[in-house]
Order: structure tokens, then sequence, then C-alpha cells
């Protein structure tokens, strides 16, 4: 998780290449998808992030789905596109009844 700790140290860049290049070698990773999206959310590349989150939460509709579509959320604030917010916690809701986590994250 190299490019996650490059993505900590503000060196966003150099994480999202990093992690790229982790999911090239292993596609089917869903930890390598998810940490992909969640640099582009650092790196404040909201509709690459959102992208990225819900391809993983197609392809891995069990893992980690509230930490997904709460930075799913954050991305849709930080773009002032609170309607795509709300939709995003009804389909959510769907999946997961109990998604206190993800709304709360909104702040």
């Amino acid at each position: 998780m190299y490019g996650r700790c490059l993505a900590d140290l503000r060196r966003y860049d150099e994480g999202v290449a990093q992690n790229a290049e982790s999911l090239r070698l292993d596609p089917i990773s869903a930890e390598y998808n998810f940490v992909l999206g969640q640099t582009d959310h650092y790196a404040h590349r909201y509709d690459d992030a959102i992208r990225q989150e819900r391809k993983t939460i197609q392809q891995f509709p069990c893992t980690g789905l509230v930490s997904i579509t709460g930075d799913v959320l954050a991305c849709y604030a930080a773009k002032g596109q609170l309607d795509e917010a709300v939709l995003a916690i009804r389909q959510a809701r769907k999946a997961e009844p109990d998604f206190t986590e993800a709304v709360a994250s909104l702040g």
C-alpha cells in the first residue's frame, strides 16, 4: 500500500500512479480498487474517485460498502452536487439498510 502512504504524505500524483500500477498488476483486488478511488478523493480528483468507487461497489458489492459510499458522498459534497449525494444515499440504503456511518461522513 505504498501508494496510500504517498497520498498520506500529500504526494498525490505519485500515490495515484502507484495505486494504478498495483491495480494493473492485480485488477481483481477489492483493496486496490478501493484505495485507488480513495487516493483520487484525497487528491481532489472527485470525478475519478466517484467513477472508481462506483466501479468497486459494482465489482465487490459486499466489500466495505459503507466506507466506499462515504467517500463517494464526500466527493459529491465537495463538488456541491447534493442531489447526487442524496441519490447515492438512497441507493446504498437499499443495499445496506444500516447506513448511518456513511451518512455521518457528510459532516
